[in-house]
């Protein structure tokens, strides 16, 4: 899938930018076009290949502009990380949105992050088409398999940490 490799490109310019090395930059770009689940994913006509182009683009975003004092650099990365929920809801709730919580735990402390109005719009923003996503286009299509409750039950992340595990391994959270 073409969308795959070109999350590819996004890979290596978020490694390079974090870490200032090309070879890391290398080292995160093969593991993502090499990792046993990524060659499997990229073959299939599936939207995960657009969904993880769209998400890596959006952490590329917040990278390359980190959050600051500006409205309107918070309000532009908010437009770009929400196009990704109209891919795929429900990759913008940790993901994204922890990317956006990590960028700005650099600089603020969580109290100062979480009561800010620049995080409340960021969040917002990000989380409203996936909301209306849900509400009005998956609603009558999932036939009462949609539990939106799910995301306050534990075990629904503790089954994701466990997919996790089993797709890639624990030293890939470790890492």
């Amino acid at each position: 899938c073409l969308a795959w490799l070109a999350g590819g490109w996004f890979v290596f310019r978020t490694a390079e930018l974090i870490t200032k090395h090309r070879f890391a930059a290398l080292a995160a770009l093969a593991f993502y076009l090499l990792c046993p689940l990524a060659i499997v994913m990229s073959q299939m006509f599936q939207p995960e290949g657009l969904m993880t182009l769209a998400l890596v683009v959006a952490i590329w975003m917040l990278v390359r502009f980190p959050p600051d004092q500006r409205w309107r650099r918070t309000l532009f990365l908010a437009v770009v990380c929400a196009v990704a929920g109209f891919v795929k809801p429900g990759i913008l709730f940790l993901p994204i949105l922890g990317a956006y919580l990590g960028m700005r735990l650099g600089k603020d402390s969580l109290l100062k992050i979480l009561f800010d109005g620049r995080s409340l719009l960021f969040a917002v923003v990000t989380l409203i088409p996936s909301v209306v996503w849900v509400l009005v286009f998956l609603q009558d299509r999932v036939g009462g398999k949609l539990m939106p409750a799910m995301l306050l039950d534990p075990m629904f992340y503790v089954r994701w940490f466990q997919q996790i595990d089993d797709t890639l391994g624990w030293w890939v959270l470790v890492v």
